[in-house]
């Protein structure tokens, strides 16, 4: 099916809501991150950054706070690169937990990749 746009719409970027920054002594908590943000319909925002935490990359929250500013939260630090690093976009199910996918990492020999299911704990259900 062939889609053509009678009017394109010119968009401006309004503001650089967060900025991800490495934390002390240079280490980065989330650094390059990838794909589309995932969205809990609660204002907070999800996503996944392939450098930081403990080397193999890290899953991330932005919940927004007072003033349009933003609170960034390091929900899950993948231990290296044998662990895999997080790829792709975010989805979640009805109870909260976040699934993903790893470029890298895994149980056989060959470590292709994983799929990874992130869960809160029963204090933030």
């Amino acid at each position: 099916m062939k889609v053509t746009l009678s009017r394109s719409l010119p968009l401006a970027l309004v503001a650089i809501a967060f900025t991800l920054t490495t934390g002390a002594v240079g280490n980065c908590t989330a650094v390059g991150p990838e794909g589309p943000l995932l969205s809990n319909g609660s204002g907070s925002l999800f996503g996944t950054a392939p450098c930081g935490g403990n080397g193999g990359g890290t899953v991330y929250e932005l919940t927004p706070a007072t003033g349009g500013s933003w609170t960034f939260d390091l929900l899950f630090s993948f231990p290296g690169l044998s662990s895999g690093t997080p790829a792709g976009p975010l989805t979640s199910d009805a109870n909260g937990d976040l699934f993903g996918t790893t470029l890298f990492g895994g149980s056989s020999s060959s470590q292709w990749g994983t799929v990874f299911e992130l869960s809160p704990t029963a204090a933030e259900k």
